[in-house]
């Protein structure tokens, strides 16, 4: 069993990665032509040495958001992400982008990418399983997420689109008034990890699209010896309060 690491282990990684990674925050804004765009990718690398992205694996992700982003103002719409996803707009896609932009603001910067690249494509099944709780869940004041009715609502509409599953509907509808905590989700998704696929081939889609997967098995692989079992949340705690990202904004509509 690898040894667990601690604070100070974490620090040193961050400190480590920002100083090999300096030179890129003066190289980064270069890649873009217009002032925009420029600021859309400052402090990333802050953001990205702390993750212990390396520097070609966020030139690659810079490449790929220029590629989203067709019309140049440094920032991808829902409409711009389906468009190079090649998918239909669906309510788990909404979820999905709204845990992207993390201000909400119905669209993602170069640092929200960065970050929800990561979260995304180096989970595990298991914490894909666990993603699927954030993308339907609200977060409250005091920073915890919920699945309220709302949420449950829309989850059961994204399960049993349409007519004929009647039954099915009734019996996880009853099931889902007790996994309003992250915990007791946990418990429930474990036991119906089918209903994950959904979620699962839109990760693999966008792992192709976005540096494939020799790239994020090796960040994948690095994101458990930095940070163990670290979940999406933890994660999304440590990169908001570290380097000002925000995070757990409402999910912006397609």
């Amino acid at each position: 069993m690898p040894e667990r690491r601690t604070a100070r282990d974490y620090l040193y990684i961050a400190t480590h990665n920002f100083r090999r990674l300096r030179k890129l925050d003066r190289r980064l804004p270069d890649a873009y032509e217009r002032p925009t765009e420029a600021r859309a990718v400052d402090g990333t690398t802050a953001i990205a040495a702390a993750l212990g992205l390396e520097e070609a694996e966020l030139f690659g992700l810079l490449r790929c958001f220029r590629g989203l982003d067709a019309n140049g103002d440094a920032r991808v719409s829902p409409h711009e992400l389906l468009t190079f996803l090649d998918l239909d707009p669906t309510p788990l896609l909404k979820r999905i982008f709204g845990v992207f932009d993390g201000d909400g603001d119905g669209s993602v910067d170069f640092r929200e990418f960065v970050f929800g690249c990561y979260q995304f494509c180096s989970l595990s099944p298991h914490g894909l399983l666990l993603l699927y709780f954030r993308c339907f869940a609200t977060k409250g004041g005091d920073g915890t997420y919920a699945l309220a009715p709302s949420g449950r609502a829309a989850l059961l509409d994204f399960l049993y689109p349409g007519s004929g599953f009647e039954e099915e509907r009734r019996k996880t509808k009853r099931e889902l008034e007790h996994c309003g905590s992250l915990a007791s989700w946990t418990a429930w998704i474990e036991s119906h990890s089918l209903h994950g696929l959904r979620l699962a081939e839109i990760q693999g889609r966008l792992v192709a699209r976005c540096g494939g997967e020799t790239l994020w098995r090796a960040v994948a692989a690095r994101r458990r010896d930095y940070f163990g079992d670290r979940d999406w949340l933890a994660m999304e705690t440590y990169v908001s309060s570290a380097h000002g990202l925000p995070s757990g904004a409402p999910a912006a509509a397609p």
